[in-house]
C-alpha cells in the first residue's frame, strides 16, 4: 500500500503539540463543525446534508444527480458557481479529523469522519453529478482520504472493511482519470497523471509505470518551462502541479523505486522560480487567474500564498533547493521530525532575474523595493484547445514595492463561469498596469478559458533595467522600467498613430489624496505614508474605482489611476512613483 506520511511518530506528534498550538486550535474548530454537520469555506457556512445532496450553498439551488458529462456549468443552465459545491467536495476537513484524532486521541472525531465517509459513499453515485466531474478536484479529494485513511489506520475503529470500500471508491476515480487523462492538455493532465502514478504505487503495481512517467514527463515538458516559469501564466496552478510532483516524488522513494533526474530538476527549478519571484512581504505576485487550488491542506495561521513549506518539503525529499525559512505544521504531519531541516535565516534573493521562457523579469534594490514584470508569450497555446485558458491581458503589466510599501498590484481574480461579469473584469487591461492601444484588447475574449488573436510581448534584462516591447496593426511600444530604493522610474516610448490608454493598479492600501495635471499624491492606508507620482507631461490622471466581490478569491479593491491621448507619431512619456519620509507625512497629518 503507497505510503505517503514519512516519520509521524511519538515525537513528532509531541512536537506539533507544544509548537502549533494556533493550528492545533483550528484543526480542533474544524473537526467540532463537522461533528455539528458544518463545513466553511469561502467566507460560507454550509450544511453537510445539504451540501452531500448538491445544493450549492450560495443560491440553495440543486444541482442535477446526472452523467457528469452532461451537466452544463455556464450561467443560464447551472445552479450556481461550480466552484462553491466543488470547494465542499475536495473534503479539505477529512485530514483535520484525522489529526484532531491524534491531537486529542477522542475517537468522537473518527467516528464522525467515518459516518461521513459512509454517507457519502452511499449517497453519491458513480458517475453522477458534479463531485465526478473536474479532474483537479477528484484529485484533491483523493489526497484527502488518502492522508484520513493513514493518519487512523491504525485505529481499532478503522476496520478493514471499510478500507476496502475507500479503496473501492478511489479505483472509481483512479480508473476515470486513467480514460480521460489526456483531456484537457493543461494542469488538469498533469494531476491526472500524478495520480495514475499514486494509484499503481498504492497497490504496488509496477506494471506500465515507466509508460506513465512518460507521459508525465510530456505534460511537465509542456507546461513547466527549463527556467521553472509556468506556460499557463498563472500561480497557483503552477504551485498545483509542483505539490502533484512532490507527492510523486515522495510515493516514488517510498515505494523504492528511482526518481528521475528530470522529475527532481522541475520541482528544483520551479522552486528557483519561486524564490526568485517572491516579493518584500514574502507571498508571490497573484498574476493570471487564481483559483483557492492545493493539495497539502494547510490549517489557519498557514497562509495561503505563503511558498516555504514547499521548499521544507523538498529539503526533506532530498531535492537540491534552499533551505526553508520556517518548517510549518503542515510540513511535520507529512514527513515527520525526522525529515525536516533546520530553518535559515530569510534568504538574499538575486537583485535582477530574468525568466525568457515564461516572460517574467525581477528587479530589487536593497531587498525592499521590486518590480515583476511581464513579457513574453501570452500563455499556453495548443491547437485545437482553449487557448490561453488562464492568461489575463496584462503584457507589459507590473508588480511593484519602494521600501517596503506595495505601490502596484495586480489584484487576482474574481469568478470563474462562463462569460461572468466579474471573472471578464479583472482579465482586462484595466485592471494591470499596462496600456490598450485604439480599444483593442491585448487578446479578444472568447470564453471564461479561451482567448482568440492574443498579442505576445518581449523583454529582456538591459544594464540595471528591464525592457519589454510589444507591438501589432502598424504600431509599437517600448516599456523601460528602472528602480531605486524608493524610486520607481517607468519610460514608454510609443510609436505609430493611435489611441492609447495607460493604466496603473495601484495597491489596495493607496488612497489618491490628491490629482493635478501631471502629479498625483497617494497615501498608505494606516502609515500615512506619501506616495508620489509623477508624469513628464501636464496630463491629470483620473481615478478610477476598485471592485470587491464577496464571492470566493475576494481580491482586494485596488483604485487605478488612469489617461487617454492620442499619439500621431511619438510619443516618450516617463512615469515616476517615488516614496517619501514616513516620519514628516506623519506630521503633516497631526
Amino acid at each position: 500500500m503507497l505510503k505517503l506520511l514519512n516519520g509521524l511518530d511519538k515525537k513528532t506528534l509531541a512536537k506539533i503539540k507544544s509548537d502549533f498550538e494556533a493550528n492545533n486550535a483550528e484543526i480542533i474548530n474544524i473537526s467540532d463543525n463537522l461533528r455539528r454537520g458544518i463545513v466553511e469555506f469561502f467566507g460560507l457556512r454550509g450544511e453537510v446534508d445539504k451540501l452531500i445532496a448538491g445544493f450549492d450553498p450560495w443560491t440553495n439551488q440543486k444541482w442535477p444527480a446526472d452523467h457528469y458529462k452532461s451537466i452544463y456549468f455556464n450561467p443560464g443552465y447551472a445552479p450556481g458557481d461550480v466552484k462553491f459545491l466543488w470547494e465542499f467536495m475536495k473534503h479539505n476537513f477529512l485530514p483535520a479529523l484525522g489529526k484532531a484524532y491524534l491531537l486529542t486521541g477522542n475517537e468522537d472525531y473518527l467516528k464522525s469522519a467515518i459516518e461521513f465517509i459512509n454517507t457519502w459513499l452511499t449517497s453519491v453515485a458513480d458517475d453522477k453529478g458534479v463531485s465526478w466531474a473536474g479532474h483537479p478536484h477528484i484529485c484533491q479529494r483523493m489526497i484527502n482520504w488518502l492522508l484520513f485513511m493513514e493518519l487512523v489506520h491504525q485505529a481499532p475503529l478503522f476496520t478493514s472493511k471499510l478500507q476496502t470500500e475507500i479503496e473501492s471508491y478511489l479505483d472509481k476515480q483512479w480508473v476515470l482519470l486513467e480514460k480521460e487523462y489526456h483531456s484537457p492538455i493543461n494542469n488538469h493532465k498533469l494531476l491526472s497523471l500524478s495520480f495514475v502514478i499514486l494509484n499503481r504505487l498504492y497497490h504496488n503495481q509496477e506494471t506500465e509505470l515507466d509508460f506513465w512517467l512518460e507521459e508525465l514527463k510530456g505534460s511537465v515538458d509542456l507546461l513547466i518551462y527549463p527556467d521553472g516559469g509556468f506556460a499557463e501564466q498563472s500561480i497557483s496552478y503552477h504551485r498545483l502541479c509542483v505539490e502533484s510532483l512532490l507527492f510523486v516524488v515522495q510515493g516514488l522513494k517510498n515505494a523504492g523505486v528511482n526518481v528521475s533526474d528530470w522529475l527532481s530538476q522541475t520541482i528544483e527549478n520551479s522552486l528557483g522560480y519561486f524564490d526568485a519571484i517572491t516579493q518584500p512581504n514574502g507571498k508571490p505576485p497573484v498574476f493570471g487567474d487564481n483559483s483557492d487550488e492545493i493539495l497539502l491542506v494547510r490549517e489557519w495561521p498557514e497562509e495561503f500564498w505563503d511558498l516555504e513549506y514547499l521548499f521544507a518539503w523538498a529539503n526533506a525529499l532530498g531535492l537540491k533547493v534552499r533551505k526553508a525559512v520556517n518548517v510549518p505544521a503542515s510540513i511535520y504531519w507529512l514527513v515527520g521530525l525526522k525529515n525536516t531541516f533546520q530553518p535559515e535565516a530569510l534568504p538574499l534573493r538575486p537583485e535582477m532575474a530574468e525568466f525568457k521562457n515564461t516572460g517574467h523579469f525581477i528587479l530589487r534594490n536593497n531587498q525592499n523595493s521590486y518590480v515583476f514584470f511581464r513579457a513574453g508569450e501570452f500563455g499556453l497555446y495548443v491547437p485545437n484547445a482553449s487557448n490561453h485558458p488562464h492568461s489575463h491581458c496584462d503584457q507589459l503589466g507590473l508588480v511593484a514595492f519602494l521600501d517596503n510599501t506595495e505601490v502596484l498590484t495586480d489584484p487576482g481574480t474574481y469568478r470563474y463561469n462562463e462569460n461572468d461579469y466579474e471573472r471578464r473584469l479583472l482579465k482586462d487591461e484595466s485592471f494591470h498596469t499596462t496600456v490598450r492601444v485604439n480599444g483593442k484588447a491585448q487578446a479578444k475574449y472568447l470564453s471564461s478559458f479561451a482567448y482568440g488573436e492574443a498579442l505576445n510581448a518581449v523583454g529582456k534584462l538591459e544594464g540595471k533595467a528591464v525592457v519589454g516591447k510589444m507591438g501589432r496593426d502598424n504600431w509599437q511600444i517600448k516599456r523601460t522600467i528602472e528602480l531605486e530604493e524608493k524610486k520607481l522610474v517607468i519610460t514608454d516610448s510609443f510609436l505609430g498613430e493611435a489611441e492609447v490608454e495607460w493604466f496603473f493598479a495601484l495597491s489596495a492600501l493607496l488612497a489618491p489624496i490628491k490629482v493635478e495635471p501631471g502629479k498625483a499624491v497617494l497615501q498608505e492606508i494606516g502609515s500615512l505614508r506619501l506616495i508620489t507620482f509623477q508624469i513628464s507631461e501636464p496630463i491629470t490622471p483620473e481615478v478610477l474605482p476598485g471592485y470587491v466581490s464577496h464571492q470566493y478569491n475576494r481580491a482586494n479593491p485596488s483604485q487605478r489611476l488612469y489617461f487617454k491621448l492620442k499619439v500621431t507619431r511619438t510619443k516618450k512619456l516617463e512615469f515616476v512613483f517615488a516614496v517619501g519620509d514616513r516620519e514628516i507625512s506623519q506630521e503633516r497629518y497631526r
